[in-house]
């Protein structure tokens, strides 16, 4: 391995996240670059130590104390705060309506649902009429399809016979 690809893998390396096989990659490779070695381990000095808080200011928490005591003199010279309605909850609140509302309300509900009855009803209806359209329509190509069957001399012998036939006399014994 490469110092390029250590060098990449590093942060990994220090934080344990690399799989085996990777970490005996750098691991070997440390073993043998001097320089690499050396950023490793500046990178798990900074990992293991967090930095130092900066410095304060002499007098610092003097000047917090009496800043914040200040002001909570000021909160309390205010007045009280307006004593506030108490909010119920939506769903508890009482629903008050006038008679004209509710029937114009009930009147727009009714009529909603006739008008959507109503083209219920209309789509059956046209898809109906569009069903037998299509069924009309094939049965004319059937029609035009298939040729007309051929005109045939019809055997009326047999007719004549029947009609040349002597009738009985009923009556006769």
């Amino acid at each position: 391995m490469d110092c390029q690809s250590v060098s990449d893998r590093i942060a990994g390396w220090v934080d344990d996240q690399l799989s085996p096989g990777e970490r005996e990659l750098v691991d070997d490779h440390l073993s043998r670059c001097e320089s690499c070695r050396a950023m490793a381990d500046a990178m798990r000095q900074m990992t293991l130590t967090p930095p130092a808080p900066p410095a304060l200011p002499d007098g610092f928490w003097d000047r917090m104390d009496g800043t914040l005591s200040d002001e909570m003199d000021r909160v309390a010279q205010l007045p009280p705060p307006a004593p506030t309605i108490p909010r119920t909850p939506l769903l508890k609140r009482q629903l008050t309506i006038s008679v004209p509302a509710l029937m114009a309300l009930a009147a727009a509900v009714l009529l909603s649902i006739s008008f959507g009855v109503y083209g219920q009803l209309k789509s059956a209806e046209a898809e109906r009429m569009l069903t037998q359209t299509i069924q009309h329509h094939e049965r004319l190509q059937r029609l035009h399809a298939t040729p007309a069957p051929a005109i045939e001399q019809q055997d009326y012998s047999v007719a004549r016979r029947v009609s040349e036939a002597p009738t009985p006399t009923h009556g006769a014994l």
